[in-house]
């Protein structure tokens, strides 16, 4: 029993020798010497700061546009008014369940350590331009079986259109036919209605 009880107890030192999995800066220190621990208690935070990443979501026509390897340009505000490159590491086969959107990762290349962990990114990504389009909310259009639809204001009833649409920066979409310059989108609310309907116009832009 003795010699049992010396083996577990030369265990329990073998393991108390914690190493991190990986080579980094300590963040966290969530103990003091002296302490004593449990199984799954939370003991120190570590992180690799040489490369740094970030996870962006995008809309189902940028995908496409997007392919890992890629170079993407970013701006870190409060390490510099510079632009810095990074490189698409992962992109997601599909779209969040939740968003619609398609997650991508980017990462970026940190050696100074003065990007940190937690600031904001503003991601550059050049996929295409709008020139002399019509632009509308993405909200604003209604995805149904037979198309996609929005309602316009006509004399203060609402009007079914249908429209084609193009490109999609996840906020804004751009509508190739079915709008033209002057009409008065429904943008709230356009779920709850139907074609005819009398509107309550309050303020717009």
């Amino acid at each position: 029993q003795a010699k049992i009880a010396l083996e577990q107890a030369r265990d329990q030192m073998s393991d108390a020798d914690m190493k991190s999995p990986i080579t980094g800066v300590v963040s966290a220190l969530n103990i003091e010497a002296g302490q004593s621990i449990g199984a799954g208690q939370h003991i120190a935070d570590v992180i690799n700061m040489d490369k740094v990443y970030v996870d962006i979501q995008v809309a189902e026509n940028i995908i496409a546009n997007l392919n890992k390897g890629e170079i993407i340009k970013g701006l870190v505000p409060a390490v510099s008014s510079d632009l810095i490159e990074g490189t698409i590491d992962w992109v997601s086969p599909a779209a969040d369940l939740q968003t619609r959107l398609f997650p991508v990762r980017v990462v970026f290349d940190n050696a100074d350590h003065a990007i940190k962990p937690g600031m904001f990114i503003d991601v550059k990504l050049n996929i295409s331009e709008a020139s002399q389009a019509i632009v509308v909310p993405s909200t604003a259009i209604l995805d149904r079986t037979d198309g996609k639809v929005v309602y316009v204001s006509e004399n203060g009833v609402a009007k079914l259109r249908y429209v084609e649409t193009g490109f999609d920066n996840g906020e804004y979409t751009v509508i190739n036919s079915g709008l033209e310059a002057g009409d008065e989108l429904v943008v709230e609310g356009q779920q709850f209605i139907e074609d005819g309907t009398p509107l309550n116009v309050n303020g717009g832009e």
